[in-house]
């Protein structure tokens, strides 16, 4: 028990936290419900070396122990719009009903989605219920997104159309200066989508 940390509804500092796991990681913890408060939402990262149906089991196994399961959907990664399909309609059945989905660091894209965006844009999500859709945020910058804050900017009005839930999820940043000018820059642009 984590005391007053955990949070757990009653404000603490570990309140509404998330955590993320591999599927070969998840295979170590027998039971996250032992470990983690009912509802947490567990990032299931989307590996070269994991396939949709492990991660769709992970899903499945996640949301049966109470957990929110949310795995990530790399859009460079997906070869086609049946692959895409086929791996959203996995993820849902398993129980996911959140992902997070980013374009991926793959230069050259497997099949037709160059970016997160184009995944949007098919319907895919509305098609299978999935309700919150999750996107990369990048408090320090991007290299390989040049306009990072106009690619944002247009998620998030697709999500208000969509009427899906979008949250902006960061990679790790020690420096709070760093978050709270970004989130600064995010309201300053009209995003008021949670960071």
């Amino acid at each position: 028990d984590l005391g007053p940390l955990a949070g757990g509804g009653g404000g603490g500092l570990l309140g509404d936290f998330s955590i993320e796991v591999t599927v070969k990681g998840a295979a170590s913890v027998p039971d996250f419900s032992k470990i983690l408060p009912p509802g947490t939402s567990v990032f299931i990262a989307a590996l070269a070396d994991t396939n949709v149906s492990d991660i769709a089991a992970l899903c499945a196994r996640l949301k049966s122990g109470g957990m929110d399961p949310v795995p990530h959907i790399a859009a460079r990664g997906v070869g086609s719009a049946e692959d895409l399909e086929g791996m959203v309609g996995a993820y849902a059945g398993a129980g996911a009903k959140h992902v997070l989905l980013i374009s991926g660091d793959v230069k050259t894209p497997a099949g037709p989605f160059g970016s997160a965006m184009d995944v949007c844009r098919t319907g895919v999500f509305g098609r299978h219920g999935v309700g919150q859709v999750d996107i990369a945020g990048h408090p320090e910058g991007s290299a390989s997104i040049p306009d990072s804050l106009g690619v944002l900017r247009e998620k998030a009005e697709w999500a208000k159309q969509a009427g899906v839930r979008m949250d902006v999820v960061t990679q790790v940043c020690f420096d709070a200066g760093t978050i709270a000018d970004y989130v600064r820059t995010l309201r300053a642009a009209g995003v008021d989508n949670t960071v």
